[in-house]
């Protein structure tokens, strides 16, 4: 629903849907499949006042949903590694969290919040013409439910703010300058056994999950000009990414650990005990900062009767996220076992170093021919594209054999 009262317009909508199981040939020994339910909400509130050089608005978008996992296994809570082998069996300290059997459902449930600021506005001042600003804050939680038990769970709170300032025919150029800054805080990665509550390490401490906390800031620009039957466009962007875990203060669960630490300080220093713990979870939790650089260059060449050719030179690169860098453990929704680039040592000391100083980049060359009038359209292109990727470890675990594969 729409509606407007002078400059001002309001807009609502809501939607439901739901689906039972997938029908499936009872040749599979079910006439359906089980756990692909799906059961999902949504509805959004907004306001603008608007303007003949532009408008300014706010929204609130509420996502609600619930939908099953297809094949999940209890394999998910025992996996572990043996060298460069994935070891599915319950030993030892990996202890089966949920039994042996898979008869009750596994599913997802989720919940998203997300309010928005936006604005457009022509002309706001001289050699500036045209605005923009996008402002939003998002609130996403979800479970990952095996039966009566919760197996994980993740929140991700992101703050995201963007301005661009498109500047009046300069020289011939027209073009946007624009700046970004991006700051979320992630958590629930690496906890596969919530239903247990906070754990107790070794020490005596309660053991709290960490926040990944990543902070971003970006600068960009684009540039257009056209010479002649030639059109020219420039573009770069500029990062700066830091990606924190805070070291979280342990919970003492006993009078009689907090004496030891009395002890230890006073032969030691006041807070020596804490920044001994501190050294240990810096190993295991390394920060990474990492500054991608992307440029491009495109030329189209307006040949005439319907023709063009364009040529494209890009480079890009890209930081990796926070699952790429800290995931270590099972994975109940993607039927995997994954470990991160700082994680590798912690699983195998087969595999490869643990680092965080790691950039995807890739270099790619287009050259395309267009045809766009006339009785038939057509497009003939070519490419060369050069890449060095960022991998998230991850070993699959199909019901019928044991697999490394990688994911990109």
């Amino acid at each position: 629903m729409t509606a407007g009262v002078g400059p001002f317009a309001v807009h609502a909508e809501g939607s439901r849907r739901r689906s039972e199981n997938y029908n499936v040939s009872k040749a599979f020994g079910s006439g359906e499949l089980r756990d692909s339910f799906a059961d999902s909400s949504s509805y959004s509130f907004g306001a603008s006042w608007i303007t003949s050089k532009g408008y300014i608005g706010a929204a609130y978008t509420r996502q609600d949903s619930e939908y099953g996992l297809p094949g999940h296994s209890h394999i998910n809570g025992v996996c572990h590694t043996h060298g460069t082998d994935l070891h599915c069996a319950a030993h030892d300290e990996f202890d089966d969290p949920f039994g042996s059997s898979d008869n009750h459902t596994a599913y997802i449930k989720l919940r998203s919040e997300r309010v928005d600021v936006r604005g457009d506005y022509d002309d706001l001042l001289p050699g500036l013409a045209h605005a923009r600003v996008r402002l939003s804050y998002t609130d996403y939680k979800h479970d990952e439910i095996d039966g009566p038990a919760l197996f994980s769970q993740y929140s991700n709170k992101v703050y995201d703010a963007r301005v661009e300032l498109t500047h009046a025919p300069l020289l011939g150029f027209t073009g946007t300058l624009g700046a970004q800054y991006t700051h979320g805080t992630f958590n629930g990665i690496n906890k596969n056994d919530v239903h247990k509550g906070l754990p107790t390490s070794t020490a005596g401490f309660l053991q709290i999950p960490p926040d990944y906390v990543t902070e971003s800031i970006g600068v960009f620009l684009s540039e257009r000009r056209s010479f002649g039957a030639i059109d020219v466009e420039i573009a770069a962007r500029k990062d700066w990414r830091d990606t924190d875990i805070p070291f979280t203060p342990w919970v003492i669960s006993s009078p009689l650990l907090q004496s030891v630490i009395d002890a230890f300080e006073a032969r030691n220093g006041a807070g020596s005990f804490r920044r001994r713990a501190e050294e240990g979870y810096r190993t295991v939790n390394p920060l990474s900062k990492h500054n991608p650089f992307s440029a491009s260059l495109a030329m189209t060449w307006r040949i005439g009767d319907g023709y063009s050719a364009a040529l494209s030179l890009a480079r890009t690169q890209r930081a990796p996220n926070v699952r790429e860098l800290y995931a270590y453990g099972n994975n109940l929704a993607t039927n995997s076992y994954e470990v991160g680039l700082s994680q590798t040592r912690r699983a195998s000391s087969q595999f490869p170093l643990s680092t965080t100083d790691v950039m995807e980049t890739a270099k790619a060359v287009n050259l395309t021919l267009r045809k766009t009038v006339g009785h038939s359209n057509s497009r003939l292109g070519c490419f060369i594209r050069i890449s060095r990727t960022i991998s998230l470890r991850a070993i699959s675990k199909p019901r019928s054999r044991r697999a490394f594969h990688t994911i990109i």
